[in-house]
């Protein structure tokens, strides 16, 4: 072979020499510069390209002396590995390594189960400064795992999209990271609008957010309700109009519109009315029949008469309302009733509205001893027909003390102290005498004692004795 071709052969060599290791070094993923006089540890490490939760894999780990000098003795080697399932650095391998000439590497391989989403490995050679090197202060190799594919969580404390609940999501993110956020109204997070709500919820297994315009406001990670309304009753056929369809309307005690239209059931209609600003109901029996929520009415055969301020007035063909008045055959009949108009005191039993939402109304004449009526009306449930006093439902009419003071529960729901003699009333029971009459309380024991007093006055002590 020719002389001079082999010489050139050997200077080439030595000329490629030092970049052939250093290319070796950079695909190791090995960083240090090649010195002189002492030896230099470093590290490099090597990972598979997908990994998952639960998958065994193999840790590649270089030790390489860029020194120029032989490694002489023994030295250390540790892989440890931190996640939220292990702890804190805990150790995966453990071992020592001998001799190392200058620009020669050794791999190690450990097997690792990956545990979490995100783990941190830290490797170090020698720890015990077994090896005098050139550089002291690049003996640490850190390494951080992401899983190709992470498992996250989700879950939201109000329930997805509650606007009007403040709450929050918290989970295992995509890089294995635990987050909370909370939902958040402007100037707290500052979204782009006024009353504006940032609303944190869940989509499968990840949070997601978004903005909500809260038309009553927004305070403290939550939409404001509605401000409350105005209680209140309207019947649009003016109460208890059995001819004619009609409904209640209005806010019951919770802030809840309500409406309540008349209907039939069979012959009966269930006719809804107010009383004391509050919706009521009671079934009616339609003598001729009910249709389309109103008692179907026919023309009379003969001419009514009806008892109206005291007097009685004639009706003849249909231009009259039935329902409001008690008709007569003839004008003799009319007059007769007439002697005595009746004067009705009424309660509801029970006085808490029963699951089965219907009350038994009791009514006696106290004037003209007509027949006792009762009806069943329909009622809310769970309402008082009275007054409460504490925790206790007073039936209307009942008579009771209030601090020493004679009271009684009257018709709209209010106790009253009972009237004395000559006060106007309706009822005996709001007399201290339990006797109204004529519309004027009264007291028979009273004008008896005035009496007695008026002849011992003229007749003297005696006068029923013969003395």
């Amino acid at each position: 072979m020719n002389k001079k071709f082999i010489f050139g052969i050997i200077v080439a060599i030595l000329l490629l020499a030092p970049l052939a290791s250093a290319s070796i070094l950079d695909w190791l993923g090995i960083t240090g510069k090649v010195t002189e006089g002492k030896p230099d540890l470093v590290l490099g490490i090597e990972l598979p390209s997908i990994i998952n939760v639960g998958d065994l894999i193999n840790l590649s780990v270089h030790v390489t002396n860029v020194g120029s000098a032989p490694v002489a003795a023994l030295f250390d080697l540790n892989v440890l590995a931190s996640d939220n399932v292990r702890g804190k650095d805990v150790t995966i391998a453990s071992g020592w390594i001998g001799e190392l000439v200058a620009g020669g590497f050794v791999i190690k391989s450990y097997p690792m189960r990956i545990l979490d989403n995100t783990t941190l490995l830290r490797i170090t050679v020698d720890t015990i400064n077994s090896v005098d090197e050139l550089n002291e202060t690049n003996n640490e190799l850190t390494k951080t795992i992401y899983v190709t594919h992470a498992i996250t969580e989700c879950t939201d404390s109000d329930g997805g999209k509650n606007y009007y609940t403040k709450g929050y999501v918290y989970g295992i993110d995509a890089k294995g990271n635990q987050y909370k956020y909370e939902d958040v109204c402007h100037g707290e997070y500052n979204p782009p609008k006024t009353g504006d709500l940032l609303e944190y919820y869940c989509e499968g297994d990840n949070y997601v957010s978004s903005y909500y315009h809260c038309p009553y406001g927004c305070s403290d990670g939550a939409c404001l309700k509605a401000p409350p309304l105005t209680l209140g009753c309207t019947d649009t056929d003016d109460g208890k109009d059995y001819y004619k369809k009609g409904a209640v309307y209005g806010i019951d005690e919770e802030g809840k519109e309500y409406k309540n239209e008349d209907f039939c059931v069979d012959d009966k209609l269930m006719e809804h009315y107010c009383e004391f600003d509050k919706p009521t109901s009671e079934y009616f029996s339609c003598p001729e029949g009910c249709e389309n929520g109103a008692c179907i009415r026919t023309c009379p055969d003969i001419t009514g008469w009806r008892i109206e301020n005291g007097k009685c007035v004639s009706d003849s063909g249909c231009d009259y309302d039935a329902s409001k008045y008690v008709y007569y055959a003839s004008l003799e009949e009319c007059q007769s009733h007439l002697e005595c108009v009746p004067e009705w005191q009424c309660k509801v039993e029970p006085p808490f509205c029963p699951p089965s939402g219907m009350q038994t109304k009791i009514c006696k004449d106290v004037k003209c001893d007509m027949e006792p009526k009762q009806e069943i009306i329909g009622c809310a449930v769970g309402q008082c027909s009275g007054c409460m006093r504490d925790t206790t439902c007073v039936p209307y009419g009942q008579r009771l003390k209030v601090k020493d003071i004679s009271a009684y529960c009257s018709i709209d729901s209010v106790l009253r102290p009972q009237m004395p003699e000559g006060a106007e009333c309706q009822n005996d029971y709001e007399c201290l005498s339990n006797e109204c009459s004529n519309g004027k309380c009264i007291s028979t024991y009273s004008l008896l004692q005035k009496i007695w007093e008026l002849l011992k006055a003229i007749f003297g002590k005696g006068w029923l004795w013969g003395k």
